[in-house]
Order: C-alpha cells, then sequence, then structure tokens
C-alpha cells in the first residue's frame, strides 16, 4: 500500500499557488470544504479544468495524489 497521503502537507500545498485565482463557493485550504467537494474537484483537475488558465494544470502526478487521498478516504 502507499504511503497514506495527508490533506496538510501533501493536498492543500497542491492548491495554494491557485488559491486566489480560484473563485469557488469553498476554501481550498480548509480540510472540510476540499473533502465535501472531491469528487467534483477531482474530475476538474483530471481533465485540466483546474486550476484556470493562467495557471497550468496539475501535473499527472499530482492527480494521482488527490485519487490516492480520496482513496485513502481522505486523511487530514
Amino acid at each position: 500500500m502507499a504511503d497514506e497521503v495527508s490533506f496538510e502537507r501533501d493536498i492543500a500545498p497542491l492548491f495554494k499557488l491557485y488559491r486566489a485565482g480560484m473563485l469557488w463557493s469553498m476554501d481550498l485550504a480548509k480540510y472540510e470544504d476540499v473533502k465535501a467537494h472531491a469528487k467534483p474537484i477531482f474530475a476538474r483537475i483530471r481533465s485540466g479544468n483546474m486550476p484556470p488558465p493562467p495557471y497550468p494544470s496539475l501535473t499527472p502526478e499530482q492527480v494521482e495524489l488527490f485519487a490516492t487521498w480520496m482513496r485513502q478516504d481522505f486523511p487530514a
């Protein structure tokens, strides 16, 4: 099994650079918000629609990290 992925250590930093440019109804730095919206967030990062232009898409490794976090039942 892969090492446990942590929201604080691994997931929150994925969105730190893009947070100001994302006008969502949630705070991408808050565990509860990201967990509650994980499926739509994952769909958008997987499709390359998040983060929004002019930011680059997340790398395949970063997308897989988010998927692993979901599979591991969202460790904080």
